[in-house]
């Protein structure tokens, strides 16, 4: 939960709120990337007993950090095969759904059905 002061009043949001589940979603694709990024490049030379240039304090730990970072933190949207995260089915009665910001008001609250995937 994310809060702020801006003088008396203050503000208080929740990332894991379903009004941020697109949000979250567009983050994600990006999480995904730079976690795959890291795996595959930066932990195997920082594993590398010949490279004294990359070092990671403990190798395992940041790699399972890393691997986490694939996963949506708040555990309601799951990664589909095309990259895009969507809201898992179970939340949705059998049906995932991809959220998506509602245009008219910025706020990030609708939800588009996909049904047959």
């Amino acid at each position: 939960k994310f809060r702020a002061s801006a003088g008396k009043r203050r503000i208080s949001n929740d990332i894991c709120a379903p009004a941020y589940d697109a949000l979250r979603a567009s983050m994600m694709r990006y999480s995904f990337e730079l976690s795959m990024w890291l795996l595959r490049y930066l932990l195997p030379v920082a594993r590398d007993p010949s490279r004294n240039d990359v070092r990671v304090a403990d190798a395992d730990r940041f790699g399972e950090i890393v691997q986490s970072y694939q996963e949506d933190p708040c555990r309601r949207l799951i990664r589909m095969e095309n990259g895009t995260y969507v809201l898992n089915s179970t939340l949705m009665g059998g049906f995932p759904a991809i959220p998506t910001a509602n245009q008219s008001t910025s706020k990030l609250k609708t939800i588009r059905i996909v049904r047959g995937s």
